[in-house]
């Protein structure tokens, strides 16, 4: 019998556990509520009705109960004879946060604690010909780990966030952190399903290039079987076939005696690489394994998608430390990124197509890393499989994050089955490029974050336990011990001459953002976190505040920014460039302007220093509350400006203005001059025309000159003629930077000479044309003024966009924007922001 499969996704019903319960019969006192399987409880109680979105969302510290509290699921299922009389029964779940009990017709199977594994239990006596009764019952999280907590100790008078977390394999976020409330919550938020086999099953198939070049590529095969109880002689065979790139390629593994393990090695003629984004296609692979018995009767199948790739670290000893870099394909990679944190409070709330719209919007603003972050999960597999398909590099956290972490036994044995867990998993993704043992770790106890005391808890986890499951399991793949990293035993491990280094200083410490202009002996040769807070779309704040109270300071949105003095650092950096403002509104666009501006002046200025800095990665790419946040999309999925700002200074090829630390305090733009960057396979031959321009599109000085720029490849700085540099009136014009192929303008930049809040800005008037085609229809939008964004709703053509309408400006002045589909005949409706809030 081929292996077959039940899936118990779907409904199930659940309720609170009753505390006088003692045995099964007692269950059946109470209502049992509906729920849609995978799911959170918190959500499983919205859509039941118990409780109501908006309330918790907006004052989550009312809903502690939930947490707090013992629930109990349940789902009904039959099965038919055959598959009662499988050798084996399974019963698997891909995850259950978290600490639960799970019981098969009034047998329990077996109990849980670590919600990042998937749990499989074999089945025998309990299972039953007709109707089964599947049961999981949750202990609050929280309570396991306060007594574990009272019975090991705390291991530091110093916390980041719940000492609690440290002691209980859950994501450490729920507990409460920087980015959202502590609502630790449980449920079963992946998949579920029963599997029946006779004989054998494929247990795991690893891929992973061994060697390759232009001419052919090695790619080596290994499969694993489980064999059921009886079955330990019975001969097995695995066909393998591959397919992609026009080829097909078949070979056989034959298992004989108790063998439960078999490899190959597959050449392939002429293959075709899995590139990054903006280096080339992500082509993929396919492998599909058969395992058969004997006598050639089908037990399993298994497929798999794989790229032909390789993925190194570049740790050159160079003048005043070392580089770091990644090397894909022996071309070097400049990593343009963001860090991923998990898309809700909520884990099981989310889709696959919230997953492929989010990861898609990345892909489109020229990301080619995410770095999934340590303090969150490890993430569903279609995230792996998208990122895969658009040619995102991920660098993987394992999940430990700015704590200790127990170094007894029983706690060591829990990380160890987790690891060879999660590195089976994920191992087989092309787009994995980086394991990495903690996020801050290593660093807060240097520092003295963590406490005084010299005993560093958790250390042989990332320094000898990780390091050894990867060494067997994924030999191939790099591996950071913590982040930020340095090599030097006498160095601060944030140190930013070698290693990986995260920046703080502006933001958490005040320190203003022209720091982000780094001096030559400061520049970090990879920076890792970075970044300033905003808030959310107005959409956003919606979910938590009532409509009376959505104004500037309310309570009800500032309780929602969980980061300590958050709000003064918003008023703090909004004041660099912008006048208090007068609403609400303009709150939110000063405080999003704000920090797409602090990204764009750090991320243009490492760009133009890639010859030693290797790459970037904002800290964060998404929010997973609906808060003031790091991130450029926020937790409804509207992108934030710095998502439109990041279009541009992730663009393959870029022009800036590499500037003075005091060049905003002086009025003039000086500095090193212009930089154009090559971040493509072609050499750019191009004119860079620098323009000074008045708010009304005249240019009032400009200067042209050449530019020869090889593949990924950085030109030297040309300074500007000194009157573009300083003009006489500053406060009335700006700078506008183009690169301009035969082909059209193929990169553009602009630069203010003053902070907003000094500039003598003239009303703006608008002129807006429509022209319709067959297809499509397109609307012109006139400015006196220069333009920064737009957002256009017309409901006729199924558009609403109320937030920066992803727009490329023909000229400072005029934008053309293109819709698919018939044109509206009415119910347009226009908002055009002038510069007054900035410049994409």
């Amino acid at each position: 019998m081929e292996k077959r499969t039940l899936h118990l996704d779907g409904c199930w019903e659940f309720k609170e556990f009753p505390a006088s319960a003692r045995r099964m019969r007692d269950l059946e006192d109470g209502r049992w509520l509906p729920a849609q399987i995978p799911s959170s409880i918190y959500t499983d109680l919205i859509e039941a009705g118990c409780l109501r979105r908006f309330d918790l969302e907006a004052n989550p510290e009312d809903f502690h109960w939930i947490s707090e509290r013992a629930w109990i699921y349940r789902r009904q299922f039959d099965l038919d004879a055959e598959f009662c009389r499988a050798d084996t029964a399974e019963l698997v779940f891909e995850g259950l946060d978290t600490v639960a009990q799970i019981w098969l017709n009034d047998k329990l199977l077996g109990k849980t604690e670590n919600m990042f594994i998937p749990h499989r239990f074999e089945l025998g006596d309990p299972l039953r010909c007709g109707t089964n009764t599947l049961l999981v019952k949750f202990l609050p999280a929280a309570a396991h780990a306060e007594r574990l907590l009272k019975r090991y100790g705390p291991m530091s008078t110093h916390h980041y966030g719940d000492p609690r977390r440290s002691y209980v394999r859950k994501a450490s976020y729920q507990f409460g952190s920087a980015l959202g409330p502590p609502v630790p919550g449980c449920g079963i938020f992946r998949p579920v399903r029963l599997e029946a086999w006779n004989a054998a099953r494929l247990e795991n198939v690893h891929i992973r290039t061994i060697d390759c070049d232009e001419h052919c590529a090695d790619v080596g095969v290994a499969v694993a079987v489980r064999r059921s109880s009886g079955h330990d002689m019975t001969p097995l065979q695995a066909r393998l076939r591959m397919t992609g790139g026009a080829l097909t390629i078949d070979q056989t593994l034959d298992f004989e005696g108790r063998q439960g393990r078999n490899t190959t090695v597959i050449r392939i003629e002429r293959p075709i690489f899995w590139q990054p984004n903006g280096h080339g296609v992500p082509h993929l692979y396919h492998l599909e394994t058969q395992l058969l018995d004997g006598s050639g009767k089908l037990l399993d199948v298994q497929n798999n998608d794989f790229g032909v790739r390789r993925v190194r670290l570049r740790r050159d000893k160079e003048a005043g430390g070392r580089s770091f870099g990644f090397v894909v394909n022996d071309a070097s990679v400049y990593i343009r990124g963001a860090t991923w944190v998990p898309l809700s409070m909520f884990p099981g709330t989310h889709t696959d197509g919230d997953y492929e719209r989010l990861l898609t919007r990345l892909k489109e603003a020229h990301v080619n890393m995410l770095r999934v972050w340590g303090g969150g999960y490890y993430e569903d597999d279609v995230f792996y499989r998208l990122c895969d398909r658009l040619g995102i590099l991920v660098w993987q956290d394992f999940a430990f994050a700015s704590a200790y972490y127990p170094d007894r036994q029983w706690f060591l044995d829990i990380v160890r089955d987790e690891a060879d867990s999660v590195i089976k998993r994920l191992r087989n993704h092309p787009s994995v490029a980086l394991w990495c043992g903690n996020s801050r770790a290593d660093y807060l106890h240097q520092s003295g974050h963590l406490g005084q005391g010299r005993k560093f808890y958790g250390r042989g986890i990332y320094h000898s336990l990780l390091p050894e499951r990867l060494n067997e399991l994924d030999p191939d793949r790099e591996y950071l011990p913590t982040t930020p990293f340095s090599d030097s035993k006498d160095e601060d491990l944030n140190a930013p001459a070698e290693g990986t280094c995260h920046f703080r200083r502006v933001w958490d410490d005040f320190a203003p953002t022209r720091e982000y202009l780094f001096e030559p002996s400061e520049l970090p040769r990879f920076l890792c976190e970075f970044g300033l807070r905003s808030l959310p779309d107005r959409q956003c704040l919606e979910r938590v505040c009532p409509p009376a109270r959505l104004v500037c300071g309310s309570a009800a949105i500032e309780k929602h920014d969980y980061q300590a003095d958050g709000r003064a650092r918003l008023a703090r950096y909004s004041a660099e460039l912008f006048a208090p403002p007068a609403s609400l509104d303009e709150q939110i666009a000063q405080s999003q302007v704000a920090q797409a501006r602090a990204a764009k002046l750090c991320v243009e200025h490492l760009r133009a220093c890639n010859e030693r800095n290797g790459g970037v990665l904002i800290w964060t790419a998404n929010d997973c509350a609906p808060a003031a946040g790091y991130s450029a999309i926020d937790a409804s999925g509207q992108p934030k400006a710095l998502y439109y700002y990041a279009r541009r200074f992730f663009a393959p090829v870029l022009v800036t203005l590499e500037v003075d630390r005091d060049a905003y305090l002086r009025g003039r733009l000086t500095g090193s001059g212009v930089v154009v960057v090559n971040d493509r396979p072609l050499p750019l031959t191009a004119t860079v025309r620098c323009r000074c321009m008045d708010f009304f599109g005249r240019t009032l000085d400009g200067v042209e000159f050449p530019a020869a720029v090889g593949p990924f490849a950085t030109s030297p700085p040309r300074a500007l003629p000194r009157a573009l540099a300083g003009p006489h009136s500053p406060n009335r014009c700006f700078v506008q930077i183009e690169v301009i192929t035969e082909a059209g303008t193929v990169a553009e930049n602009r630069f203010f000479y003053l902070p907003d809040k000094y500039i003598d800005w003239p009303r703006a008037m608008v002129d807006m044309r429509i022209t319709a085609q067959a297809s499509s229809w397109t609307v012109v939008l006139r400015s006196p003024t220069l333009i920064r964004d737009a957002a256009l709703c017309a409901p006729e053509a199924g558009i609403v966009s109320d937030n920066y309408c992803d727009i490329a400006p023909e000229t400072p002045t005029q934008v053309r924007v293109r819709f698919p589909g018939p044109a509206p005949s009415r119910h347009i409706a226009l908002k055009l922001r002038s510069a007054p809030l900035g410049l994409i």
